[in-house]
């Protein structure tokens, strides 16, 4: 599993710039399938299908187009372009469906939410 992670990051959802970002993190895993043979005597395995999630931290501005595009998506999900950029200059894009959006409240603290997502098919990273 690879990650990354930065406040100095965009997220842009839909085509719609979220400019409540505090962080995001993206992570890319690969499923391993086992293939030991009986008399093997360490485990073998061979790469299965790879995956593509982010998790974006947010303050929880409803005047923000881009907080309330993802938040209107937790509730009814359809796969729309989701594009990371990263100070470095690394860009991860694809399709992305929302499957979690969380809002937490603390007293004396800002509205926070955070957005969860789940790439689907291609995703390119430059």
């Amino acid at each position: 599993m690879a990650a990354i992670s930065s406040g100095n990051a965009t997220l842009t959802y839909n085509s719609q710039l979220v400019g409540a970002l505090a962080n995001v993190t993206t992570s890319c895993a690969n499923d391993m399938i086992e293939c030991t043979a009986i008399n093997d005597q360490r485990k073998k395995y061979l790469a299965g299908s790879a995956g593509t999630t982010a998790t974006a931290e947010l303050f929880y501005d409803q005047g923000d187009v881009g907080v309330a595009a993802i938040e209107t998506q937790s509730l009814n999900p359809t796969a729309v372009t989701l594009t990371i950029v990263y100070a470095t200059g690394m860009t991860i894009s694809g399709s992305a469906f929302v499957t979690g959006f969380d809002v937490t409240a603390s007293t004396g603290d800002i509205c926070r939410a955070t957005a969860n997502f789940q790439f689907t098919g291609t995703v390119t990273i430059t």
